[in-house]
């Protein structure tokens, strides 16, 4: 929308102006012609949408650009590389997803054409580009240096490392440059400095082949796109020392070109064949019309994703190019990293080539930033042709299970997605609003029906989330409660039944077993399930289990706690089945314990069947809660009624189902006469009379 300084009011004045023609035509009138109507990121579209037809995003209950990515992105924490060469985790949309609704809108309102299908068609006039790919050896020092990396990375890989594969690709893909350009030089110093002596040599060996390249053809214009700005400084004195004027080189960053004019003029400049060679950095990789006269394109260093490569060649392989043919040069150093990195980069499309071509409903971005594996650098690093063979076939299959696990993912967060919905549908106060939320849910788990049931086949199991809240951990598997399913465990098969669902932990048992625990995501995730794991049956277990329910009592009674049998996780048909056989051995254990804090309050019921908050020493002939659902609902309605305090009624339901009271709740039990301690019962004597 035009550049920095003004982009936000010509902006604002296309949004009002379409806004009018919309008003007095009753919606229609808008065509818009961009050539770069989505350049970075899928809000542009929102946005170029929103000027011809906002009713289009509206109708799908999208207000703004922040629903649209909710809606339509996958946003995760990434390592990225920043201008400055260091390593950051930052947000990074790696997918897209409920792309049919996408489509669908795209393809109705916006007809989008690349330059080379106009090109083809005969209506836009643009150079033919030709792309070679100049392979480069390293010298002496960028061989020791390389190979000192390698080393040291070989030997911590076997211990992880976290971010350590992206920093070694850094630091090769530095030294690939120039032995010398990881060792600290910047804009101030590149030349040398109080801090760092000047380089051995300013040569290397991609600077002299890109010196030689524009050397053949010095009456045309050349843009050399080079990020580290110590590098740009070392290749302008190896053209200068190979005979190009130091006066026919710009250089285009942020330093030599701090304002918007000072970039502008010297893009005039570099136009008008002021300069034969325009050195620049991604500062002029998107926006700058350097076509006119320009003959090659030289990408020196590797970008980060394939985007960046496709705005760099754009600068020259455009309308406007007064050339018929154009060349790109990309320079790779042999056994450096830069192989690999390449390749990916090169296999990549673009993330609008995805959302308006893939017929899934679910994809990843291949504009984001490429992903090099530790063994695919050891691979293109290593001399040794066996151990490159052996090496590359573990990469295959590191891809193949790395797709895997990403399309898991996806469909993971579809799902929790989808959960989120229906859960916020059981809140809601309004019925067109619950309806609303249940329908956006139904919509994205029958987008699931289109995974590839080979890698993922539970589609049947995930419908269970429409009903139930779930747990989902990445192999998109819900587990709810009520959930009894098996696995193969060393050979052997294991039954699980799983409990209550809060707070990203669910209730977990083992068949025969009467001790509940929690699990989160990662105790689910290592479980290997198919769908017979759900249909498999549940063994009668109910000898064993009343056994080992017995065993942990008597331990209980004896040194234990309450919450050592993790009842208050227990899902409901175990506690219908169990509870009512050993609701009153479980008042008997408690009222044994001696030991007990007098400040533990049990919910309980007394003879008349009021709520009645209990020490152990007055447990005896009371009824306690059931430790699930319904008790704690039950406790809630009578606990509504009672004179008990605030803090009173929270200590209890926190002791027994490890709950806290809602909020609203709360509120309204503030209004109740505070009870006072002496009313509470406190022998079995006084539980008698009470009663």
């Amino acid at each position: 929308m035009g550049s920095p300084g003004e982009g936000s009011d010509r902006a604002w004045q296309l949004c009002f102006r379409s806004a009018a023609i919309r008003h007095r035509t009753g919606g229609a009138g808008i065509i818009g012609l961009s050539a770069t109507p989505a350049k970075n990121s899928p809000t542009e579209l929102y946005t170029a949408v929103s000027y011809v037809n906002p009713r289009a995003w509206t109708d799908l209950k999208i207000h703004d650009a922040e629903q649209f990515i909710d809606r339509f992105c996958i946003i995760e924490k990434r390592p990225v590389v920043t201008v400055g060469m260091a390593i950051e985790d930052r947000s990074a949309m790696v997918g897209f997803k409920n792309l049919i609704d996408l489509r669908s809108i795209l393809t109705r309102l916006l007809e989008m054409r690349s330059a080379e299908e106009m090109a083809a068609l005969g209506r836009l006039k643009k150079p033919r580009a030709r792309q070679e790919l100049v392979r480069v050896d390293l010298d002496d020092a960028q061989r020791a240096k390389t190979g000192a990396h390698a080393d040291a990375f070989a030997a911590k890989m076997a211990t992880g490392g976290g971010n350590m594969a992206l920093g070694l690709i850094v630091r090769l893909g530095l030294v690939a440059i120039h032995a010398q350009l990881d060792e600290g030089y910047s804009w101030d110093n590149a030349l040398g400095g109080k801090d760092l002596p000047a380089p051995d040599s300013f040569r290397s060996p991609k600077f002299v082949a890109v010196a030689e390249r524009i050397l053949a053809t010095p009456g045309c214009g050349h843009i050399v796109f080079l990020e580290p700005l110590a590098a740009q400084m070392w290749l302008r004195e190896v053209l200068v020392e190979y005979g190009i004027p130091r006066a026919r080189i710009a250089l285009l960053n942020a330093q030599s070109a701090k304002s918007a004019t000072d970039r502008v003029q010297l893009v005039d400049d570099f136009n008008a064949g002021r300069y034969i060679v325009m050195i620049a950095n991604s500062v002029g990789g998107e926006g700058a019309n350097l076509q006119r006269r320009t003959c090659a394109v030289h990408n020196v260093d590797l970008p980060w994703d394939p985007m960046t490569r496709r705005q760099r060649n754009g600068r020259a392989d455009r309308q406007g190019n007064e050339l018929d043919a154009i060349v790109i040069y990309d320079y790779l150093a042999r056994s450096s990293g830069d192989g690999p990195r390449f390749a990916k980069i090169q296999g990549k499309g673009t993330w609008i080539d995805q959302v308006m071509e893939s017929e899934d409903d679910i994809v990843s971005n291949p504009s984001a930033m490429v992903d090099v594996s530790p063994i695919e650098l050891i691979a293109d690093l290593t001399t040794d042709p066996e151990k490159t063979r052996a090496l590359l076939e573990q990469v295959a299959r590191q891809e193949v299970a790395a797709r895997r696990g990403k399309l898991l993912r996806q469909v993971a967060r579809l799902m929790r997605s989808a959960d989120a919905r229906f859960r916020a549908a059981e809140r809601a106060a309004e019925p067109l609003e619950a309806a609303r939320l249940r329908q956006e849910g139904q919509a994205e788990l029958a987008n699931l029906r289109n995974v590839d049931a080979s890698i993922w086949p539970f589609f049947d199991q995930a419908r269970a989330i429409e009903q139930r809240p779930s747990l989902i951990p990445a192999t998109g598997v819900p587990f709810y409660e009520g959930l009894q399913l098996w696995h193969l465990e060393n050979g052997q098969p294991v039954h699980r039944e799983y409990g209550r669902v809060e707070d990203r932990r669910i209730g977990e048992r083992r068949s025969g077993r009467a001790v509940w625990s929690t699990v989160g995501l990662d105790g689910l995730e290592p479980i290997a399930l198919t769908p017979a794991s759900f249909t498999g049956g549940w063994p009668d277990d109910a000898a064993t289990t009343q056994a080992a329910i017995a065993q942990a009592l008597e331990t209980m009674g004896r040194q234990g706690a309450w919450e050592d049998l993790g009842l208050m996780w227990a899902s409901e048909r175990f506690l219908g089945v169990y509870w009512p056989r050993i609701a009153d051995a479980v008042r008997d254990r408690l009222a044994q314990r001696t030991w007990s804090n007098s400040d533990e309050l049990y919910p309980a019921q007394d003879g008349t069947g009021a709520l009645f908050l209990a020490n152990t020493r007055s447990l005896a002939g009371m009824r306690l809660f059931s430790p699930g659902v319904a008790g704690f609902a039950e406790f809630m309605r009578q606990a509504a009624a009672s004179a008990y305090t605030v803090s009173e009624l929270r200590a209890a339901a926190r002791l027994w189902w490890e709950r806290p009271l809602p909020t609203d709740q709360s509120r309204s039990f503030t209004r109740i006469r505070p009870r006072s301690r002496s009313s509470i019962a406190s022998s079995p004597d006084s539980a008698s009379a009470s009663q």
